[in-house]
C-alpha cells in the first residue's frame, strides 16, 4: 500500500504514460534523478509506512511498544553489545563476499544511495530522524511486533522468530548480507521475547542504524566517493 501511493506522488505521470500511452511527460527526466527527488522519496515512504503502522496500534499494543521489563541503562548496554556483534558478522562475512574493509559497515545498509541523497539533501538532523527513529520504530513493528506475535500463535516462538527473521532480510533486498539482516532478526527478535516488550528491540535497531548514519555521513564528509 505504501509502494502504491508513494507511485501516486511521485511517479503519477510516468504510469498513466505506460498504462495510456501518453508520450508527453509534464516530469523532467532529469529531474527524477536527482538527490532532491531521491530523499523526498525516502522520506515520504517512510512517513507513509508509519503512518500504516500506526494503525495496527491501540491502546494495549501500544503499551508493548514502548515496555522492556530491563533497565534503559541496560537496554543501552546490550545495545552497544549487539553492535559489537553485528561488527563481528560482517567481518566474518567479508571472508566469503566481497565487501570494501573502509565501507564495510556501510554496506549494512540497503538504501545506501537515498541515505547519501537525503544526508546530501537535509542533513543530519532530518536522516537521523528518518533513519536511526522512525524507520527502526515501524520496522520492528512490523517484524517483531505483528509478524511475530502473529506466527507465535500458531507455530511456537522458535519458528515464529525464524520466520519473521526471513523475511525481514528478504524486504532489505540485498542477498549478500541475508545472512547478516537474518541474524539481526534472530536477536531483536529474542529480545522482545526476553525483555516483553518492543523498546529494547528498537534501540537496538536505532543504535545500529545511528552508527552506521554517522560512518556515512563522515565518510560522506571527509573521504567522498569511497562508498
Amino acid at each position: 500500500m505504501a509502494q502504491m501511493l508513494l507511485m501516486v506522488i511521485f511517479y503519477y505521470q510516468d504510469y498513466m504514460n505506460y498504462y495510456f500511452d501518453i508520450v508527453y511527460s509534464y516530469v523532467d527526466d532529469e529531474l527524477l534523478e536527482t538527490q532532491l527527488f531521491t530523499a523526498n522519496t525516502l522520506i515520504a515512504y517512510s512517513v507513509i509506512v508509519l503512518i500504516l503502522t500506526l494503525f495496527f496500534l491501540n491502546k494495549k499494543r501500544l503499551k508493548f511498544v514502548f515496555q522492556s521489563n530491563i533497565r534503559y541503562m541496560q537496554i543501552i548496554g546490550c545495545s552497544i553489545l549487539f553492535l559489537i556483534v553485528n561488527v563481528i558478522i560482517l567481518k566474518v562475512l567479508r571472508i566469503f563476499i566481497d565487501i570494501d574493509e573502509a565501507s564495510m559497515f556501510i554496506q549494512s545498509l540497503s538504501i545506501r544511495e537515498e541515505i547519501k541523497a537525503l544526508l546530501f539533501e537535509y542533513g543530519f538532523g532530518v536522516s537521523f530522524l528518518i533513519i536511526a527513529v522512525i524507520v527502526p520504530f515501524y520496522e520492528e513493528i512490523m517484524f517483531r511486533g505483528i509478524i511475530l506475535s502473529s506466527t507465535e500463535k500458531h507455530i511456537g516462538f522458535k519458528w515464529a522468530n525464524v520466520v519473521q527473521a526471513v523475511l525481514f532480510a528478504v524486504v532489505h533486498f540485498n542477498f549478500e548480507l541475508f545472512i547478516f539482516y537474518f541474524v539481526f532478526g534472530l536477536i531483536t527478535g529474542y529480545a522482545v521475547k526476553r525483555t516483553n516488550g518492543l523498546l529494547t528491540g528498537i534501540v537496538f535497531h536505532a543504535v545500529n542504524n545511528c552508527f552506521v548514519l554517522i560512518a556515512m555521513y563522515m565518510v560522506g564528509k571527509y573521504a567522498p566517493g569511497i562508498y
